[in-house]
């Protein structure tokens, strides 16, 4: 019998696979030993990280989330010399162009998650809590500088603003699954910034290519 193997690469294996599976299929549609036969492993392995498959997804979720924040970062770097509004506006962009136009995967982790198990697992509903709110500490803070630029509202909260803007994010991103036209998010995103931002503001928005884009 092959050896339980311990190190810090098979669980990236492990949880790279989950993740992949998880977004294909679901919780409930994913097992262990689909994860194990992938990755070549026997289930000891599996045990030597994870408690059980509960743990092993709350693991995925934190680990979806920081890839996912590295992302982003990455992307907005090609932005650095625009103002903080264009930069997010078109880390947006990039993000669709990558995700749904190059891949043809819009699907998120933490919604996915979200609807088939918040409710059932506090493990799992602790971790989604945790990922979604690194992400909108990182939304308002540009936000927040955005309306220091003159170019966002300045009259509704930072906080506030990032949630709106990401609830519409992740509405854009279930209603392309439902339709398959990818320029309907860009045209809710364009709609949300559109109303909070300054005429200043909008002006930059309205000099990108794509922002007046309206789908058929």
């Amino acid at each position: 019998m092959a050896r339980p193997r311990k190190n810090d690469h098979l669980k990236d294996e492990l949880l790279a696979a989950g993740m992949e599976q998880l977004l294909a299929h679901g919780y409930h549609g994913t097992g262990i030993k689909q994860i194990l036969d992938l990755v070549g492993v026997p289930k000891g392995s599996f045990y030597n990280f994870f408690a059980s498959k509960e743990e092993f997804v709350a693991q995925i979720v934190i680990h979806y989330g920081a890839l996912a924040a590295q992302e982003y970062r990455e992307l907005s770097a090609n932005h650095s010399q625009q103002s903080e509004l264009v930069k997010l506006t078109l880390t947006f962009y990039d993000k669709v162009q990558k995700r749904v136009v190059d891949n043809n995967n819009c699907g998120c982790l933490v919604a996915a998650m979200a609807s088939e198990i918040a409710q059932s697992s506090e493990l799992c509903r602790q971790a989604l809590m945790q990922v979604e709110q690194q992400w909108l500490e990182s939304l308002a803070e540009q936000f927040m500088r955005a309306q220091q630029q003159g170019d966002v509202r300045d009259d509704i909260d930072a906080d506030a603003l990032a949630r709106q803007f990401f609830n519409s994010w992740q509405g854009s991103l279930l209603e392309y699954q439902i339709s398959q036209e990818w320029h309907l998010i860009f045209d809710r995103l364009a709609v949300l910034l559109t109303l909070i931002t300054t005429p200043k503001g909008l002006e930059q928005l309205e000099s990108l290519s794509w922002f007046n884009h309206k789908s058929n």
